[in-house]
């Protein structure tokens, strides 16, 4: 198993840079700022300084993100109330502890299904793990389970790029799947460096398997294995939450936001540049003396020089058709 599983599924394949480009138009800010040689489009024949000039200047207008924090709260507007039926007292105390703290984080179900549904709309699906806290030995009884903190259930969510294989039966539902999560963790011995760790989850409709890897140079290695929380469901403990493609809101705006990303963009550099004049030198002679901001041009005393659109329309359309928007 350690060596299958990276194994990544072809439509995660095709899909993960699209949630990346996706994930960084919502969020937008330094995210987008350090990217932004993804999206900003290199003219032709641009040379790499001027576009490295460009880049440092880079700017961007979070319309898609305002647009899909507003509709997922205009449709959650209020808290759902959750009501908690019949007369078996320790499945209310079971249910009421997991809407009041249902990630073990604080936060109430409501919000949380709420965040969840923000990176539907963005990402096109979420996921979440039903889990249970895992200790060493079994309980002796429901009372001990419970003292233990055994049967505290709680939620793990999973964005789309983190859950990289998947495997369906002949009905539909989900036989085996495997999440991988990265990130930085400091080791623990004296130097206290930092190491990149990487973890893989592995979950059929009994079992879970975690691996991990550290650095580089070590292998991957096996460190926690057993029976999940709902084994005895004989189902596999993770639940997708998806919208329709009419719905899904970044797939929608995405290359609108791009374009106007780009325009926008392209607009400033004009108006900035405009705004510095560029010396014209007509001469035959050699010419070394720098004038203006730098820049300057040489022509011969013949020598002719223009734009193919030397009325400057074109940058009228392009500001009545970018700022209007």
């Amino acid at each position: 198993m350690s060596l299958t599983i990276n194994r990544e599924h072809p439509e995660y394949i095709a899909r993960k840079a699209m949630w990346k480009q996706y994930k960084d138009l919502y969020a937008g800010g330094e995210q987008l700022r350090v990217n932004a040689s993804e999206y900003l489009v290199r003219r032709h024949k641009e040379p790499g300084q001027v576009y490295q000039e460009r880049l440092s200047r880079v700017f961007y207008e979070n319309y898609v993100g305002s647009i899909v924090d507003w509709y997922a709260a205009t449709l959650i507007r209020r808290e759902p109330s959750i009501l908690f039926e019949g007369t078996d007292t320790a499945a209310k105390d079971f249910y009421s502890l997991l809407s009041g703290d249902c990630d073990l984080k604080g936060t109430r179900i409501s919000e949380y299904f709420r965040q969840r549904f923000v990176q539907t709309l963005v990402c096109g699906s979420s996921y979440i793990v039903v889990d249970f806290p895992r200790m060493n030995g079994s309980a002796l009884n429901r009372a001990d389970e419970d003292a233990s903190g055994r049967s505290r259930a709680y939620l793990v969510d999973y964005c789309p790029d983190e859950v990289i294989n998947w495997n369906y039966d002949q009905t539909g539902g989900l036989d085996w799947i495997v999440i991988r999560t990265s990130c930085l963790q400091q080791s623990k011995v004296t130097d206290a460096k930092w190491e990149h760790e990487t973890r893989w989850i592995y979950y059929d409709r009994e079992n879970f398997q975690i691996y991990r890897k550290t650095g580089d140079d070590k292998p991957v290695e096996l460190v926690d294995e057993g029976l999940h929380g709902l084994a005895s469901l004989h189902r596999v403990p993770v639940f997708q939450m998806k919208v329709s493609d009419g719905l899904w809101l970044m797939n929608k705006a995405a290359l609108l936001q791009l374009e106007h990303f780009n325009k926008s963009n392209a607009l400033s550099w004009a108006l900035t540049m405009g705004l510095f004049a560029t010396p014209v030198v007509y001469s035959d002679k050699q010419w070394n003396q720098i004038v203006g901001e730098s820049y300057y041009i040489q022509l011969g005393q013949s020598d002719r020089f223009g734009w193919t659109e030397p009325e400057g329309k074109v940058y009228q359309i392009a500001a009545d058709t970018t700022w209007s928007g």
